[in-house]
C-alpha cells in the first residue's frame, strides 16, 4: 500500500514471490493455478489488481525485483552504516533522499534514468489510487461451543445454534466481528467486545433449544445439581437467573461441574449453600468456598490424629521387663 502511494498509482498486475504472505500453495506448472492467501487476495481485489505469482524454480520471473533490492543493499545501505542515526524517522528521511538521488542517476548504456523512464513511460500505465486506503483485518478459525458461542480474543460471541460443534472463521474489521461458515457465508455480526470475557449476544441466536443442535439442554445441569443436593440445585437456578439469556450461564456451570468431580459431594453441597447465602454466583467464588472447606477438613483430620498411634506400644513380660 505504501509502495502504491510512493509511485502515485496502482499496477495492473502484481508478481509476488511464493511467500506465505501472498501464496498459500504455489504452482509447479504453467497450467496450474496458485492458491492465494485470502487476505492478500482481498487486498488485491480492493485495488483492482490481478495477481500472477512467480513460478517455482523460475528465477527470471522476478529478476527485475531482485535487482532493485540489490540497489538498496549494495549502493545505499553501506553508506548509511557510516552515519550516526538516532531515530527511525531520521533513518527513513536519509534513506529517501539517497534513494531519490540514486534513481535519478543516468544509465551507463542507455538513455535516461530509472526516474525519467518511470515518469515518461511507466506512470501512464498505472491505475489511479482509490479515494480511501485499504483497511486490513485479522481473522482466525474458531470452534462453536455447545453453548452456541465462540471465543475470540478473550471474549465470547454468539452464533446461530445450527453451527454448534462446527468450525467458523471470525474476522475483526474496523471494530466489528464478522463470523463466516466454511463456505465463507456470513452467519453472524457483532460489535467488538469492550472488555475481557464479555459476552456479546444476539438474542435471536438463543431463542431455540440448543439441545436440538447438539448443545446443552436446559435440564442437563439441573439433573447434575439434583444428584449433589438441594442446595446445589438452588445455586444453579440462581446462576441461570443472573443472565439475560440462560445459555450465557452454561460455561460457568460447565466449569463448576467439571471441577467438583474431584470434590466430595457433601463439601460441594455445603459450598453451594454458603455461596447462596453470600450471594456468590461466579465459578471463582464457588471454588474458593469449596477449597476452604476442603482445607478445614484436612486440617481437622490432622489435629484429631494421635501422634502416639504411629508408634508400637510394648507391654511388660512376666519378669517385669518391658518387651
Amino acid at each position: 500500500m505504501h509502495g502504491f502511494e510512493f509511485f502515485g498509482g496502482v499496477p495492473v498486475v502484481l508478481v509476488p514471490d511464493n511467500c506465505k504472505t501472498a501464496v498459500t500453495e504455489g504452482r509447479r506448472r504453467s497450467t496450474e493455478e496458485a492458491v492465494l492467501n485470502r487476505r492478500y487476495r482481498d487486498f488485491a481485489d480492493y485495488y483492482g489488481i490481478a495477481i500472477r505469482p512467480a513460478r517455482i524454480r523460475h528465477p527470471k520471473d522476478k529478476s527485475v525485483c531482485e535487482r532493485s533490492v540489490r540497489i538498496i543493499e549494495d549502493d545505499i545501505l553501506p553508506e548509511m552504516e557510516k552515519l550516526d542515526i538516532y531515530s527511525i524517522e531520521e533513518f527513513n528521511s536519509i534513506l529517501r533522499k539517497k534513494l531519490t538521488r540514486r534513481l535519478a542517476k543516468p544509465f551507463a548504456k542507455r538513455y535516461g534514468s530509472r526516474t525519467s523512464i518511470f515518469e515518461e513511460e511507466e506512470k501512464k500505465t498505472l491505475l489511479p489510487l482509490p479515494v480511501a486506503r485499504y483497511h486490513s483485518y485479522t481473522e482466525r478459525e474458531a470452534a462453536v461451543g455447545r453453548d452456541g458461542y465462540i471465543q475470540y480474543s478473550c471474549a465470547f460471541y454468539s452464533v446461530p445454534p445450527q453451527y454448534i460443534k462446527k468450525k467458523v472463521v471470525a474476522r475483526n474489521y474496523e471494530g466489528r466481528l464478522y463470523i463466516y461458515d466454511e463456505h465463507r457465508a456470513l452467519v453472524a455480526e457483532h460489535p467488538v467486545a469492550l472488555r475481557k470475557w464479555q459476552r456479546v449476544t444476539n438474542s435471536g441466536h438463543q431463542r431455540y433449544d440448543l439441545a436440538i443442535y447438539g448443545g446443552y439442554s436446559k435440564t442437563e445441569f439441573d439433573n447434575q445439581a439434583r444428584s449433589i443436593g438441594p442446595g446445589m440445585y438452588e445455586w444453579v437456578q440462581a446462576v441461570k437467573g443472573k443472565w439475560e439469556c440462560e445459555a450465557d450461564s452454561y460455561r460457568t456451570l460447565l466449569g463448576i461441574f467439571s471441577w467438583i468431580k474431584r470434590v466430595p459431594a457433601d463439601i460441594a453441597e455445603a459450598a453451594a449453600e454458603q455461596a447462596l447465602r453470600s450471594g456468590i454466583f461466579s465459578s471463582r467464588g464457588f471454588k474458593a468456598i469449596a477449597s476452604s472447606y476442603i482445607a478445614d477438613r484436612e486440617k481437622g483430620i490432622r489435629e484429631r490424629q494421635d501422634p502416639n498411634s504411629i508408634y508400637i506400644a510394648h507391654g511388660e513380660d512376666g519378669n517385669g521387663y518391658e518387651g
